[in-house]
């Protein structure tokens, strides 16, 4: 593969590379399933979103900032990740969520707050006014003579897509020394920079590699087709690197079931299904609708070798409601 473009060291958040398991499937299984265990990234820094971090809070530490800001959900694993990677560098943390202030903390949630993270909440029409909330809160403090980082929900920018451009090389060298020929690497689909990177880095490696596919967890392929676009022309005219056509952009469409962060039964059981089969554990915001829509997409292709990227989210999976050992309620 090409030589990289110079960005910001990396602060080794991570622990790489990351395992890729083949999973023991049945024997009228059409080709094998490899999982990219990215959820084994660390234990409170697990996921995907650290590989982006590596990169965002480099790039923060060498602009001198005070304060890291981002935003995302009430169990948002980049929220979590973020506030923890920021106070292992002494940096302070101001995270603006969705929703209202529970009673008692869990999950993500839980780990900000321990983390020290100042969380505002915004109603989801603020959150959707969301911008302004970063340019007021930027202001607030630049007046107390601080200096604010903001990163974007999900680190999706052109310095985050690096994360997973890396990401992706690591994915190819793996199965090259393992020998394994994969057609596609399915990911589930937040914030679009995840499958940006994926993208990024199976173009950079002349698209002899897995193609990356993505299934969106809330709004539709069009939605994020777009989204995406945008990002990989931010990162194109920001470092010169190859992106890819707008055409090769694949989304599944149909995974988003009750809406984003809202599970189904079905979604429940599948959780405790993997867990029993394999001994790894889904969550239900992400992993587990990108698992279903991978499995729906493979079963009307012809044989062959795919890559579920797991993108971490245990903490998310502990703060669901409903949810017992034997089933989800209402099964």
């Amino acid at each position: 593969m090409q030589s990289s473009p110079q960005f910001p060291v990396s602060t080794a958040f991570a622990r790489l590379p990351t395992p890729l398991q083949r999973l023991n499937q049945p024997a009228e299984s059409s080709g094998e399933i490899w999982v990219k265990r990215d959820d084994m990234t660390g234990i409170e820094l697990s996921g995907n979103k650290v590989r982006k971090l590596e990169y965002l809070i480099a790039d923060a530490q060498s602009k001198e900032a005070d304060v890291i800001l981002t935003c995302g959900g009430i169990q948002s694993n980049h929220a979590r990740a973020t506030a923890l990677c920021a106070v292992q560098k002494g940096l302070r943390c101001h995270l603006l969520l969705r929703g209202a202030s529970p009673e008692v903390p869990s999950g993500n949630h839980l780990l900000g707050t321990l983390a020290g993270a100042k969380i505002s909440w915004l109603t989801p029409e603020e959150y959707r006014k969301r911008d302004a909330f970063f340019e007021s809160t930027v202001q607030m403090y630049q007046d107390a003579g601080l200096k604010c980082y903001v990163i974007p929900e999900g680190g999706s920018n052109p310095l985050g897509v690096y994360g997973y451009v890396a990401g992706y090389e690591e994915t190819y060298q793996q199965l090259q020394e393992a020998n394994v020929d994969a057609r596609y690497i399915y990911t589930a689909v937040g914030s679009g920079g995840t499958l940006a990177g994926l993208l990024a880095g199976w173009v950079k490696s002349r698209r002899r590699g897995p193609r990356p596919i993505g299934v969106p967890v809330c709004d539709d392929a069009r939605t994020f087709r777009t989204r995406i676009m945008d990002v990989l022309l931010a990162y194109h005219e920001a470092y010169g690197e190859p992106i890819p056509d707008v055409e090769e952009i694949e989304l599944l469409d149909g995974w988003v079931g009750l809406g984003y962060a809202k599970s189904r039964p079905r979604e429940l059981k599948t959780i405790r299904t993997l867990a029993n089969r394999y001994g790894f554990f889904l969550d239900p915001v992400y992993t587990v609708k990108g698992w279903m829509g991978m499995e729906a997409h493979r079963s009307n292709r012809s044989e062959g070798n795919d890559i579920f990227l797991h993108t971490g989210g245990v903490f998310g999976l502990l703060a669901t409601g409903g949810f017992t050992p034997d089933g989800p309620a209402n099964d």
